[in-house]
Order: C-alpha cells, then structure tokens, then sequence
C-alpha cells in the first residue's frame, strides 16, 4: 500500500495533537473564548501558549533557522529519546 494523502489507509494515528496546536497558533482568539477552549485538551493549549509567548510571527517570516523555542524543544528530544 502507499499513503497518498491518507495516511489512516495505513493504520497511522491522526496528528491531532499537531493539527490542535497549529490551529490555536494561528487563531490565539480560540484561547481567549471558553466555550471554544474547552474543545482542546490542556497539554496543546499549553504547548500553543508557550509558543504565542515566544515567537514573533508565524509563517514566512518567522527565523530562518527554525523557531528558537521549536529548536530546543527539538533538541531535547533527541537529548531525551
């Protein structure tokens, strides 16, 4: 089989997780209304947070070399694993 956009095809588990955070980063007034917050589990609106707090922009004109914070989080998995 080959995945081809649908990676469930091959038993592969959803990036909620991936696809919560990005969405709160991209929207931060998701965080700021209750009843939508409590859609998303505590550990991604964190993770969203922390990254809101420290970063300048999202997309194209983030650092070249990576998000600084993305990088350590990186890093200390790879340290970690």
């Amino acid at each position: 089989k080959c995945n081809i956009g649908n990676p469930q095809s091959l038993e592969q588990k959803p990036i909620t997780f991936t696809r919560q955070v990005l969405s709160l980063v991209l929207n931060p007034d998701l965080l700021t209304d209750d009843t939508i917050a409590k859609a998303f589990p505590k550990d991604a609106k964190a993770r969203a947070r922390n990254y809101l707090d420290n970063i300048q922009s999202v997309g194209a004109y983030s650092e070249s070399n990576g998000i600084s914070v993305v990088r350590k989080e990186v890093a200390e998995y790879i340290q970690n694993r």
